[in-house]
């Protein structure tokens, strides 16, 4: 999380920070829909626990790696400015 809060700072030099926010804003959308498909597929018979848990953790980790960047520290440098 705090290595994506730095990059999201470095980056937002080079790209802006509208392109950065809705990038971020896809990658969590994104993720999101993906955790809501893994717990609904995760109460279906026939579907392994473990490949339920894989698909979680990994949509839990897109959506900080996502957030963090833009969603997460463009409001508090728009805020400063």
């Amino acid at each position: 999380n705090a290595l994506g809060a730095y990059l999201g700072v470095r980056v937002v030099e080079s790209s802006g920070r509208r392109p950065l926010v809705l990038t971020s804003l896809a990658v969590v959308v994104i993720a999101l829909l993906l955790l809501a498909l893994a717990f609904a597929v995760q109460s279906h018979a026939g579907v392994s626990p473990e490949l339920a848990g894989g698909v979680t953790l990994t949509a839990l980790m897109a959506y900080i790696a996502g957030f963090a960047p833009g969603m997460g520290t463009m409001p508090w440098t728009i805020n400063s400015d």
